[in-house]
This record gives structure tokens, C-alpha cells and sequence, in this order.
């Protein structure tokens, strides 16, 4: 028999105990629920999102939603919210001539220095710092193409 045999036999083997060990080292349904409510909020941003929202979205209980989030992403409920609205502002900051008000709305705040504040603590930077260096790196970019 020739030896490429076992070998192929050895990767399949492998193949297999990996997909079980993948299978089973995951929770059931909890990763695809929970990427699905952030799915949701990603899309509504101004969803008027509270705890009881997104536990009533999930389908899971408040404590049980805030164990998930905290040992599959690290943060709170309303951290992960915060968190997905502040990358879409950064997104809107560098790719688009919006206002700081309008991001501001777009994102789901209603007062624009409320905004630029949390910004600013999970960013590091203003709205509008962001945005210059943003555009600064953009146009850097840009002529090193040429």
C-alpha cells in the first residue's frame, strides 16, 4: 500500500476531531443570538437601546445577557451598544462631510457635546481631531499611490 495512504487517512482523522472539538467547545445557540441582537443594533443604531431591550431582543434574561457579553466580548451590554455606535461614528467621521450633529443623530444621540464627549473617551480624540487626522492619513495614502 503506498504511504500517502495513512497520511491521508491521519488528515482526515485530524479533520474530524477538529470539526468535534469546534462543535462542542462553543455553547448552542448562544453565539449566533448574540450575533444576531448585535447585528440589530448595528442596523438601528437609534434604537433607544436599554438593557431590557436587548435582553428582550436576545431572548435571554438581563443577568444572563451581561454574563454572555462579558465573557464572549469582553464588556457590558450598553458598552457593546456605546461601542458599536462609536465605530460607526468613526466610519461616518473618516468617509463622509456629515456634521459632528448629524453623526451625532445618525448614531442615535440627541445632543451633539453628549456625543463628541463619549467620543472623545473611547476614541481619544474629538470628533473633529479624528476627522482631520483621519483625512490626513487619506490624503497621505492617496499620494504615496501616485
Amino acid at each position: 500500500m503506498p504511504r500517502s495512504q495513512p497520511t491521508r487517512i491521519h488528515a482526515e482523522v485530524a479533520e474530524l476531531i477538529h470539526a468535534y472539538v469546534q462543535r462542542f467547545a462553543q455553547p448552542k445557540d448562544q453565539p449566533d443570538k448574540l450575533r444576531m441582537l448585535w447585528q440589530r443594533v448595528a442596523a438601528n443604531l437609534t434604537g433607544g437601546w436599554s438593557l431590557a431591550k436587548l435582553a428582550r431582543e436576545a431572548g435571554y434574561s438581563y443577568e444572563h445577557l451581561r454574563r454572555l457579553c462579558r465573557r464572549q466580548l469582553g464588556r457590558s451590554p450598553m458598552h457593546q451598544v456605546t461601542y458599536l455606535r462609536m465605530r460607526r461614528a468613526a466610519e461616518l467621521l473618516a468617509t463622509t462631510e456629515f456634521t459632528v450633529e448629524a453623526i451625532a443623530n445618525e448614531i442615535g444621540y440627541q445632543n451633539p457635546f453628549v456625543f463628541s464627549n463619549a467620543f472623545a473617551k473611547w476614541i481619544g480624540f474629538r470628533p473633529s481631531e479624528y476627522r482631520a487626522r483621519s483625512c490626513g492619513l487619506l490624503r497621505t495614502a492617496a499620494s504615496s499611490r501616485k
